[in-house]
């Protein structure tokens, strides 16, 4: 769940943030989604957090995003929806989407 009101439209639901590991002790992969009913749409944006100086805290660049109709067609037929990717970059070209703190 999110508690940055203030940037998510109010028909926005299920605002969700998802992290697997990646095999790299300071890195995990992210996943963040949600559902907009007023637009029958299922919106994605896939990256990566980063661990910064302090233990708990993440760089987040995200490098692929997209909508779909739903999360069914995400999960089974991703290459239908529409989406759009960004090449990887060298760390110092990286694009910060957001830095989040975790306890």
């Amino acid at each position: 769940m999110t508690n940055d009101d203030k940037n998510i439209p109010p028909e926005q639901r299920c605002t969700a943030a998802n992290y697997r590991a990646t095999g790299r002790d300071d890195t995990i992969q992210v996943i963040n989604t949600s559902t907009n009913d007023d637009l029958n749409v299922f919106t994605f944006v896939d990256g990566t957090g980063v661990q910064q100086d302090l233990p708990n805290q993440l760089y987040v660049s995200f490098t692929e995003g997209g909508s779909c109709e739903n999360y069914d067609q995400y999960s089974n037929d991703r290459d239908s929806c529409f989406s759009w990717t960004r090449p990887p970059v060298s760390p110092d070209k990286q694009f910060e989407n957001y830095r989040g703190n975790y306890k």
